[in-house]
């Protein structure tokens, strides 16, 4: 299994990528929210990804936990610049289903 560390750095340079280009206007609380999630979100992600890279998951219930976490995704600043919950509901989407495409593409 490659290093989790190498994951994570991809994910954040990916992530971050994503919401700067979703919320062009605002991309400064994007890339806070992002980086707050990701950090929030570390140890699971870790977690859940060292149990698929053994097998004791398959992609399919690691996508079930990792969609779990679009409800923590808060973005608190994007919140309070005053986007609509179907936007940042998109954009949460998005985040889980680039989360899955990294780790599945690395393991």
């Amino acid at each position: 299994m490659p290093e989790f560390q190498n994951i994570l750095t991809e994910l954040k340079k990916d992530i971050i990528e994503l919401a700067k280009l979703t919320f062009k206007n605002y991309k400064n609380e994007a890339e806070t929210d992002v980086r707050e999630f990701l950090t929030n979100s570390e140890e699971k992600l870790k977690r859940w990804t060292q149990l698929l890279a053994k097998k004791e998951l398959t992609q399919e219930e690691f996508a079930t936990l990792t969609k779990g976490l679009k409800d923590s995704a808060e973005m608190k600043l994007l919140k309070q610049a005053g986007l609509t919950k179907i936007r940042l509901d998109e954009f949460k989407g998005s985040l889980i289903n680039l989360i899955n495409d990294t780790v599945f593409n690395f393991l």
